[in-house]
């Protein structure tokens, strides 16, 4: 479970950077905070991954950090669909903001679904005989 978390926070980084790159290069005289908050997400999105590929505990760390990074995208995103004119923008900052709440999700529900192995002593009998 580790290893498809730490691999889908990098590729989470990989994209945040490219994306960031992208609309900087596009529009850079109103993407530099999304630029910004893009590198930094991506940066500390890999460094949560690599940290979980190790095996260290970064579900945690990696929920804030990418709560924050939301937060800043649903901004840009509302101030780059106000302005007429630039839907591209807009449109790769929205895609930006889906990610980040999908990632959340997957984050939050990671770990939550065992493998369907269950503890028999306290499986619930009825009439004397356990359930199966």
């Amino acid at each position: 479970m580790k290893s498809s978390l730490g691999f889908s926070l990098l590729a989470l980084a990989v994209v945040y950077v490219g994306l960031s790159f992208l609309i900087q290069n596009l529009y850079p005289e109103i993407a530099r905070t999304t630029f910004i908050t893009g590198l930094v997400g991506g940066g500390l999105s890999a460094l949560w991954g690599l940290l979980a590929l190790l095996g260290l505990r970064s579900r945690a760390w990696a929920i804030l950090t990418l709560v924050a990074t939301s937060f800043v995208f649903l901004s840009q995103m509302v101030t780059a669909w106000m302005e007429a004119g630039r839907p591209l923008a807009a449109t790769i900052i929205t895609v930006m903001l889906l990610l980040s709440l999908g990632m959340i999700m997957f984050l939050a529900y990671t770990g939550q679904i065992t493998d369907g192995a269950t503890d028999t002593s306290q499986t619930p009998s009825v009439g004397g005989q356990r359930r199966k």
